[in-house]
């Protein structure tokens, strides 16, 4: 089976290409396509030769999830996604333009236990927290519709709640944040809560 290159760090890609035969700096070469170019295709990473696109083709895939709806708001250009994941489940992500501003509004659960009165997450229920790889698949297929290709902000304002799923929130801003990543500067990344305080204290340290 495929491994999903969108799931892995940097680290976690490189030590993944060593075990495969592959030399590890080309795990930075791969990321850079997938995350900064936005190229989600083997063929159109220019600077990998055609042997080693054969090989990454034959172990790994680039899954985003599909793009089962999209919504563009007459008023603010604002573009809502409703993306399918490998496992059938749906999310939503939010690209909202403001000026220079490319903010993308992402989901870190399918659903949500909370059900608070104020948010349509919890009304469906819970079915599962999402993986630091599924969050970035939302900022990737944003940054693609991007006028700009660019993402300015990230805000955890989706589905879900972000502290819920602690692990994996925490890993995703690692990777939004780090240069092999979005390159996202922390103060650009916002963590909204219904008030978790044992992880809110957590994060705040």
């Amino acid at each position: 089976m495929k491994k999903n290159i969108i799931e892995f760090s940097l680290e976690q890609l490189k030590a993944d290409f060593v075990k495969n035969g592959f030399e590890s700096f080309r795990a930075e070469q791969v990321l850079d396509w997938v995350l900064n170019k936005v190229v989600f295709n083997w063929d159109g990473m220019r600077n990998l030769s055609k042997e080693f696109r054969a090989q990454l083709e034959s172990k790994y895939n680039i899954d985003l999830g599909e793009i089962e709806q999209k919504e563009i708001s007459k008023e603010d250009h604002s573009i809502k996604l409703l993306i399918r994941l490998a496992d059938k489940q749906l999310v939503e992500t939010v690209l909202i333009p403001r000026g220079k501003r490319r903010t993308v509004c992402v989901s870190s659960q399918v659903g949500c236990k909370f059900g608070c009165i104020f948010c349509a997450s919890g009304q469906a229920g819970f079915a599962r927290d999402l993986t630091a790889g599924e969050i970035m698949l939302q900022i990737a297929q944003a940054k693609k519709l991007s006028d700009t290709k660019e993402i300015t902000h990230i805000v955890f304002m989706g589905m879900g709640e972000p502290f819920d799923n602690y692990e994996q929130v925490m890993e995703s801003i690692k990777r939004i944040n780090s240069p092999n990543g979005f390159g996202i500067g922390a103060r650009r990344i916002t963590v909204s809560t219904s008030g978790i305080v044992k992880q809110m204290q957590e994060f705040a340290n």
